[in-house]
């Protein structure tokens, strides 16, 4: 699963060769969501499915655009051409993905552009054809440009990249506004996500549309999972290496001709829980004071204390929330998407609780049928 913040699209692992897919015979039940989702659906911008598909993977994560990648048969049914096929998968050509289950409608998880196509062959098996596609953020890590804009909030800023790409936007986002924003010789994807991380914010693109909010209000489905019962698969740890006690913003601002210092600590985490402790009061407790180091990362950004204050309280609430990381695997949930908030059960009374969920990746092959993969992670413990 690629990180949470990379600065690049992230490409799923390639589709593994198999038969055209078919609804897996003998699919478990999935005892938490009672969907039966059992399988993927690549649709064509005509609204057809596309024929003798081997398999397909959708892999999102935050404040990147999501990738699919897919492949089928050179030919139907492995017999004969495809007619008409070369018209609608072809490079510009739209593509969408649903989970299509058996006892309910179909999900759509994935609506995008195909970027990349191919053929892959060998003297064993048949040839076979591979697409690439991805959503309405692509465009914006294509773009790359110098500017300064003034007087606006990051809201404001992601307004104005919105519009240059003809996205509609639908943002609420924190942060004060800023007496000039710089970005210099960035894509507009990395411009966007430098912004987030300043404000602890995450976006994300449904069709045309930019929206973005605090990491903490992205909205998602609210799910029950028991890692005993639901979960085939997973790996969940609270690891401090990556907590600070504090985190102190440091920079210049050539507008004040000063120097810039904001300081905070675990008092701007609200508890998530009772009886729960962040992984920055953790850290304070676990070892005797020389041992403890403070976060200073240098910024050129801040214009003034507000900013470098917000900087710094954004900066601290990112790192707490990676404490506790949750990799895991289920068969196939299609309402499993970045920010969605999982309860997962059995665990162990520490670690047991309810994880936000920050990376996906759907696939489907004739081999495994389909499957969800996800990470998560919380910032707190129940400590005792």
């Amino acid at each position: 699963m690629s990180s949470d913040r990379g600065s690049s699209p992230q490409l799923p692992s390639a589709p593994e060769q198999g038969t055209p897919l078919r609804p897996a015979p003998g699919h478990p039940r999935h005892s938490a969501t009672q969907l039966q989702a059992t399988l993927l659906r690549v649709i064509l911008e005509d609204g057809s499915s596309l024929p003798s598909l081997l398999a397909v993977v959708v892999e999102e994560g935050p404040n990147r655009p999501t990738g699919c990648r897919f492949s089928f048969a050179e030919s139907g049914d492995l017999g004969g051409p495809i007619s008409g096929l070369d018209a609608l998968v072809d490079f510009g050509r739209r593509l969408k993905v649903e989970a299509q289950g058996l006892e309910s409608d179909p999900v759509l998880i994935f609506d995008g552009i195909i970027y990349g196509l191919g053929r892959r062959g060998s003297s064993t098996d048949p040839p076979r054809r591979e697409g690439i596609a991805f959503d309405a953020l692509q465009p914006l890590e294509m773009t790359r440009r110098s500017r300064s804009l003034h007087d606006l909030t990051p809201s404001e800023a992601f307004r104005v990249t919105a519009a240059d790409h003809g996205l509609s936007a639908d943002l609420d986002l924190p942060g004060s506004v800023r007496d000039v924003i710089v970005q210099g010789a960035e894509t507009d994807l990395a411009f966007l996500q430098r912004l987030s991380q300043e404000v602890d914010g995450e976006f994300w693109v449904k069709g045309s549309r930019l929206l973005a909010r605090s990491a903490e209000d992205r909205p998602g489905e609210r799910l029950t999972l028991s890692a005993g019962r639901d979960l085939t698969e997973y790996r969940v740890v609270a690891d401090l290496t990556g907590q600070r006690e504090s985190m102190e913003v440091r920079g210049w601002s050539p507008l004040l001709k000063s120097v810039l210092s904001a300081s905070v600590d675990a008092s701007v985490l609200t508890s998530m829980s009772p009886g729960a402790i962040s992984g920055p009061e953790r850290l304070a407790t676990a070892w005797s004071s020389p041992l403890r180091r403070p976060e200073r990362p240098v910024s050129l950004g801040p214009g003034g204390q507000t900013e470098a204050e917000e900087m710094a309280s954004s900066r601290l609430r990112s790192m707490a929330r990676g404490f506790v990381e949750l990799e895991a695997e289920l068969f196939g949930d299609p309402r499993i998407r970045v920010g969605a908030r999982v309860h997962i059960s059995d665990v162990g009374p520490r670690l047991s609780g309810v994880f936000r969920v920050s990376g996906v990746r759907h696939s489907h092959n004739s081999l495994r049928g389909y499957r969800t993969a996800f990470r998560a992670n919380r910032r707190e413990v129940h400590d005792g």
